[in-house]
């Protein structure tokens, strides 16, 4: 067993609003089994879903799963026709897309066993996307 220590911020003053925000998570440990990540690259392809991981197999087990989208070049350069959804596929057959990620949006999320993590093409542009899945323990 390993332990990942997270860190997550964020603060600012909006307009219209008297209070700033401030939200800080820090020194959150998850902790994650061998083997503790898995990562990659991908390109979105119209009209093709990307299983980052599938329903069986190692979805067969609870999960944190990270998604961004980088962009078109994965450079981060904004482009609103670059978006990607991410989706969550249970055993059941239900699917709920959870996210919409513009360029530099991401997704982290604690998943539970017997669901599978999708990443499709949701703009008119292709796009980049990272991820990485850990094996909660």
């Amino acid at each position: 067993m390993s332990k990942l220590l997270t860190n997550f911020g964020i603060a600012g003053v909006m307009d219209g609003q008297s209070d700033p925000v401030g939200i800080k998570i820090s020194d959150w440990a998850i902790e994650v089994d061998n083997p503790s990540v898995t990562s990659g690259s991908k390109a979105t392809i119209s009209g093709t879903p990307y299983v980052v991981f599938p329903k069986t197999g190692i979805g067969a087990q609870d999960m944190y799963v990270y998604v961004r989208n980088t962009g078109v070049g994965g450079n981060m350069t904004p482009n609103a026709a670059a978006q990607c959804i991410v989706q969550i596929e249970h055993l059941s057959g239900n699917n709920v897309n959870v996210a919409e990620l513009n360029v530099g949006d991401h997704f982290f999320a604690p998943v539970i066993k017997d669901t599978g993590i999708t990443v499709t093409y949701a703009g008119s542009a292709v796009t980049n996307f990272v991820f990485a899945y850990f094996k909660r323990s």
